[in-house]
């Protein structure tokens, strides 16, 4: 069995995540957005501004406007729900990939769980998800709170949580729109405010982009050959990776996991960390080619969720445990963190002045001091005037704040 050590997962991770600057991509080429998301499969847009932070890092010279556009111009982005019922940005390449081996299954589920609350049946789910479909086709992309306002018939209470601790209330399309997004048959367009917002206009998915991801249906065998494609991306992006990993990043049972490690020809691995494995495609000339790209010292000023952080489950290869607990929540989402070579070394947070500030845990030289300033700067640049706040902060945060 092939060994490969944590350094070379490291080398790996810093090219094919375009962490190296000889790796950057130009903001002005209208495919460097797309591609970047390509190179770590999806974007986590949980927090609308790690979207464009995780951007920012990997590009040359970038700019809040090359992603809005990449988003809602030319749109070669699409946000979408997909793995572990998160939100994702991808590229035209990956969406349906990722509805079908992944969303399709939540929506089923999630379909189930509203009709319960609102004590209807599908039909009437259909048609209302339809309705709001035909007043965005008509208005154009329309805010969920004037889509309760032009349809007040399906903008009736419901209670959500009635078995929890902490019952609500909402109107009921409000969860009607959510669902018709899992479904694929509305889709989440511009936010209201600046780009670190999360309140966005709808429109029919039809108007926006190209995909009929609403007529896929759950023949197992095209959701099957789904899951392998989905899970061939992520071990050229992020493998060698454990089955552990993969489930977790996937949202995957194990037994999907096992059947597509067989379907893409996947090959094992040896780890630190035990049994990993490699897509059958992952080249030892491809390999060699990164170590020279990564050998370049490198720092990096990652946002919270970035997917670099967040691609595997087992983390110790580049997260020390006592960093963990700086950056990590309780959730394992792990905040805005400072990398070096391959490693997290540290955090950062923006405090109300704008101004970037960094704690490192592990001792660093001169020059990676050098270029953790020279990276501070061109990230201060690109946020701006703005003040971005962690939508799940990590420990550190708040001292980072007062310090």
């Amino acid at each position: 069995m092939t060994s490969v050590s944590d350094a070379e997962r490291r080398q790996r991770l810093a090219s094919r995540h375009r962490l190296v600057p000889g790796r950057r991509l130009s903001a002005a080429e209208p495919e460097s957005l797309a591609t970047i998301a390509d190179d770590v499969v999806a974007l986590h847009a949980s927090d609308p501004a790690t979207v464009y932070l995780t951007a920012a890092a990997r590009l040359n010279e970038p700019s809040v406007d090359a992603v809005a556009s990449s988003l809602y111009e030319s749109r070669r982005l699409v946000r979408h729900h997909a793995m572990r019922r998160t939100i994702w940005v991808m590229s035209h390449a990956v969406l349906p990939v990722a509805h079908r081996s992944t969303t399709l299954k939540i929506a089923q589920a999630e379909r189930r769980r509203l009709l319960n609350v609102l004590d209807r049946n599908d039909r009437w789910l259909d048609a209302a998800i339809e309705e709001i479909a035909a007043l965005t086709r008509e208005h154009g992309p329309s805010q969920t709170r004037t889509i309760g306002q032009l349809l007040p018939h399906l903008a009736f209470e419901v209670t959500v949580g009635s078995a929890t601790k902490h019952p609500a209330t909402v109107r009921a399309h409000t969860r009607v729109v959510v669902q018709g997004g899992f479904e694929g048959k509305l889709c989440r367009t511009r936010p209201v405010g600046s780009w670190t917002a999360s309140t966005y206009a709808w429109v029919a998915a039809g108007a926006w982009h190209d995909h009929d991801l609403s007529s896929m249906g759950t023949d197992p065998t095209r959701q099957r050959e789904a899951k392998a494609d989905l899970v061939e991306r992520w071990l050229l992006r992020f493998g060698p990776g454990t089955e552990t990993d993969i489930s977790w990043w996937t949202g995957m049972t194990k037994t999907d996991v096992r059947n597509a490690l067989s379907d893409t020809g996947a090959q094992e691995v040896d780890l630190a960390s035990g049994t990993g494995w490699l897509s059958g495609a992952d080249t030892a000339v491809a390999a060699g080619a990164e170590q020279a790209s990564a050998a370049e010292p490198w720092v990096a000023l990652l946002p919270g969720l970035d997917p670099s952080a967040m691609g595997w489950k087992h983390r110790d290869w580049y997260l020390d445990d006592d960093v963990a607990s700086e950056v990590t929540d309780r959730n394992g989402n792990i905040g805005p963190t400072v990398w070096a070579d391959g490693r997290v070394i540290g955090g950062w947070n923006q405090r109300p002045n704008g101004e970037l500030v960094s704690e490192i845990y592990r001792p660093v030289g001169v020059h990676h001091q050098r270029l953790l300033a020279d990276e501070t700067d061109r990230i201060g640049a690109f946020i701006g005037d703005t003040v971005v706040k962690p939508r799940f902060p990590s420990p550190n945060q708040k001292r980072l704040i007062l310090s």
